[in-house]
């Protein structure tokens, strides 16, 4: 379930032409220097007390925190946390009890803002929102299933079920679900990138898309972008510096590219 969770909030990034990058818990002291923004937690079970510590500190900074149902739920000894202090603590949410999917079929909620429909699956999490929470989406019986909580200059994201999952589960057919996921996301993947388009997704159990990676050097960037799909594509990238012109790419099948910018400007 773990596994399908990851892959799936994963593919739902790859397929939207999204950079993501994976923050072990064996090195979360380092997610505060690490320039992420959204850092998605798909089905974290468990979390330490120093995890949980970094993460409101995350959200404090300015980062988005997104989180599927019950963080925190149990202890790193194994034993269930019966004051859900995770919980409360990152996204001022008091858990009520855990629901069974029938079947561990999925589970629909409905986005408040714009009336699209999220598909989660397994379980759901009953809540009762604090103070500082609003409810931003609900299940079709009224109970909330997003919670989204500002704390500092950032924002904690609660979500109810596992969309992640469901989304690895039926091979990525649902682009409410993958909008969803991204939502919350950077469209650039980088604080140099405004935002990334790809002409298309092959969208599948086995997803193929164009790809684009930011490095940086001593003297500038490269930008390197590959086609894994068995077609030709096309890669626009949009950057926020002024004096960084956009780049087009056009990409054969299965073929790659790399493109070199220099500092140009003191600071950037």
């Amino acid at each position: 379930m773990y596994a399908g969770s990851l892959s799936g909030v994963y593919k739902a990034a790859y397929e939207s032409g999204i950079p993501v990058r994976f923050v072990h818990q064996d090195h979360i002291g380092e997610l505060l220097e690490s320039g992420i923004r959204c850092l998605y937690l798909p089905m974290a079970l468990v979390l330490s007390g120093r995890e949980t510590e970094v993460f409101e500190e995350f959200v404090r900074r300015g980062g988005t925190l997104v989180s599927e149902a019950c963080p925190g739920l149990y202890k790193t000894d194994g034993l269930l946390d019966q004051k859900s202090a995770a919980l409360r603590r990152l996204f001022d949410v008091n858990h009520r009890e855990i629901q069974g999917i029938r079947d561990f079929g999925p589970v629909n909620a409905v986005w408040e803002e714009d009336d699209s429909t999220i598909t989660g699956s397994f379980y759901r999490q009953l809540i009762t929102p604090g103070e500082s929470a609003r409810v931003a989406a609900r299940f079709e019986d009224g109970e909330p299933a997003v919670a989204v909580r500002d704390l500092g200059t950032g924002r904690a994201v609660w979500i109810g079920t596992y969309p992640s999952c469901q989304y690895e589960r039926d091979g990525g057919g649902d682009p409410g679900t993958r909008a969803f996921l991204t939502r919350f996301m950077e469209p650039g993947g980088y604080e140099l990138i405004e935002r990334i388009q790809i002409s298309e997704a092959e969208r599948g159990i086995v997803s193929r898309a164009p790809v684009v990676r930011l490095l940086e050097t001593e003297s500038g960037w490269a930008v390197m972008a590959v086609n894994h799909l068995p077609r030709p594509a096309w890669v626009d990238i949009h950057f926020k510096a002024r004096d960084l012109e956009d780049i087009h790419l056009e990409l054969k099948p299965e073929d790659g590219a790399c493109r070199r910018m220099d500092r140009r400007r003191e600071g950037l």
